[in-house]
């Protein structure tokens, strides 16, 4: 089972990150693994399919996200 956590807040991106990365059960992925396995299309869409992401892309916010 996958999640994700996208965020343009810096804070909240580091302190999510901080604690799933002692979560035992959590591991993170790297972007170019899940490309690799043909997620492509769906990284794209979270990318750009929330009404978050567009505002972030707007405003040209950077994005951090974990998968």
């Amino acid at each position: 089972m996958a999640s994700y956590i996208l965020t343009d807040v810096r804070d909240l991106h580091e302190w999510m990150k901080s604690h799933l990365e002692i979560f035992p059960l959590f591991e993170i992925v790297a972007e170019e693994t899940l490309r690799a396995e043909g997620k492509g299309l769906i990284l794209d869409a979270v990318y750009t399919g929330t009404r978050k992401e567009r505002k972030s892309n707007r405003n040209k916010a950077r994005s951090g996200w974990l998968v």
